[in-house]
């Protein structure tokens, strides 16, 4: 097994991975809750075609 797949495969790695993605959805969800004035202009962005 290599050093790449021991750090996946660690519990530690997925609990660190797991708290990122909580913390990422959670900031995600409030700003859809709350927009605030520096949330405003990046939904108003255009679309790249």
């Amino acid at each position: 097994m290599t050093l790449v797949q021991q750090l996946y495969n660690s519990d530690m790695y997925k609990t660190q991975q797991t708290q990122a993605i909580q913390q990422v959805l959670s900031s995600i969800n409030q700003q859809a809750v709350q927009p605030t004035v520096e949330t405003q202009p990046a939904a108003e962005a255009p679309v790249a075609e």
